[in-house]
Formats: C-alpha cells, structure tokens, sequence
C-alpha cells in the first residue's frame, strides 16, 4: 500500500504540476521498482482508480490486472468546482469536494478531511479529461465496481462493457462514500476475482546480484 503524493506520509507540494497522470504512474513505478516487483495487481478506489487507468495507459507491461472502484476513464466536469479553491479556506474546500463527489461528506469523515494538508490537496484536485479513447484496448484482466447510488454508477459500468476482459460488480445501496468504507462488501469479490485471473502470485525482479 502507497500513499499518494499529497496524502499521508507522502510528500505534499502545493503546485498543480506535481499532480498530473503521468507523475503520479511515476510514484507507482518507482515503489514497483524499489521493492523489485516487475508486475503487480493494481487495486485503486476513486482517485485510485484514476492512477490505475494511468496505469493501463503509461506502463501496462508492470500490471497484471486492474481492480478499479468508483471511478471511469470519462471526461468528468464535476472537477470543475476546484478552479477557484486553493485549500486556504476549509469551507470551501468541502463544498467543492462534495460537488465532486456528488454527496455530502459523512460527519465522521471530514475531521480526517480536513486534517490534511488541503493546499496540496486542492492542486491534485485537477480536471479530468477524457482518456477513453487510449484506453479502449486494456487487454489485461479488470474488475470494476461502484455502489449503485454513486453518480458514476452509470459510467463505470458502460465502460466495463467496452473491456474484452472486464467484469463489473454493482454495490445496491451504496453511494460513493460507503462503496470506500464497506470492505466487507467489496474485498470478497476482489478475491474471487484475483483468484481466477493469471499471474496471482507476484515475483520480484531478478537483479545480478541475485543470481546463484
């Protein structure tokens, strides 16, 4: 498990540069290469899932399958209410990620929110353009979910769809949110699928050194 630029441990700069696709399959790569792991399942919620279609995009030889939840490779204009947040007022920044993600922040959530650093969280809050196109020919295993009351519902599923190798599983009853929160729901489908799919078990890099 890694954490993103911006988030937790991770380091937090405060330029919207620093955040874009390309940089952030960097930081995924880079963990694959410092643990020697040349392929890897990738399991990406939200904006999770948006570095994962990063994934499939930039550097499909390091991916053995993708397992993507709330999230699509489709233009998405909700991003649009961050052009003029900077983090600096907390207020504001909650409106615009509740206009993101089409519900209310749950109260027991946005402490942790609001706990982060929000002037790296508003410039990784970037509008998303379309990637569809390039990513029409995943060939590797995918798993897709969303909760049926999420507004991407209707998307993710459409694009599941358009995959050769796609399966979709819908969540009833849960929104955006909840479909983060319920593991209970979501990881059993997740090991039936990492079950049936190639390339379970995961081997590490040779390097000369390891050569025996």
């Amino acid at each position: 498990m890694l954490d993103s630029r911006g988030h937790s441990a991770s380091d937090k700069p405060h330029t919207p540069a620093a955040y874009t696709l390309p940089e952030r399959v960097g930081d995924v790569m880079a963990v694959l290469d410092a643990l020697h792991v040349q392929q890897a399942h990738f399991f990406g919620y939200s904006m999770g899932g948006w570095i994962g279609f990063g994934m499939a995009k930039y550097a499909p030889q390091r991916v053995c399958s993708l397992i993507l939840g709330g999230a699509h490779p489709y233009p998405d204009r909700r991003w649009e209410a961050f052009r003029q947040v900077d983090g600096s007022d907390p207020e504001a920044f909650t409106a615009a990620l509740e206009a993101v993600v089409g519900e209310p922040i749950p109260i027991e959530i946005k402490p942790l929110v609001l706990a982060g650093d929000l002037r790296a969280l508003a410039a990784a809050a970037q509008e998303r353009l379309s990637a569809d196109q390039d990513l029409m020919t995943v060939a590797m295993p995918c798993l897709l979910f969303a909760g049926e009351e999420d507004a991407r519902y209707a998307a993710v599923r459409e694009y599941a769809r358009q995959l050769p190798r796609a399966s979709f599983v819908a969540l009833p009853g849960l929104n955006h949110i909840a479909a983060y929160v319920r593991s209970d729901f979501v990881v059993p489908h997740i090991m039936q699928f990492l079950a049936r799919v190639p390339g379970r078990h995961i081997r590490p890099i040779r390097r000369p050194c390891d050569r025996g």
